[in-house]
């Protein structure tokens, strides 16, 4: 887990939005939690996961 998925848990209060998650089917928590980031650390975050995905694919690819 990286450290900024760590830290959102951490900082998270289970249940805060539950009523607005529940009625729309979003995690309110989640959109707020990624617009609190830096651009750059959006940026960073969703590299590490395109990595990941081309990792595996490439992983798929051998077998």
């Amino acid at each position: 887990m990286s450290a900024m998925a760590d830290q959102r848990l951490i900082t998270s209060e289970p249940g805060r939005d539950r009523q607005e998650a529940d009625s729309s089917g979003v995690d309110i928590t989640l959109i707020r939690w990624f617009l609190s980031l830096t651009p750059a650390q959006r940026l960073d975050y969703l590299q590490n996961h395109n990595d990941a995905i081309l990792a595996i694919r490439a992983r798929n690819a051998r077998h």
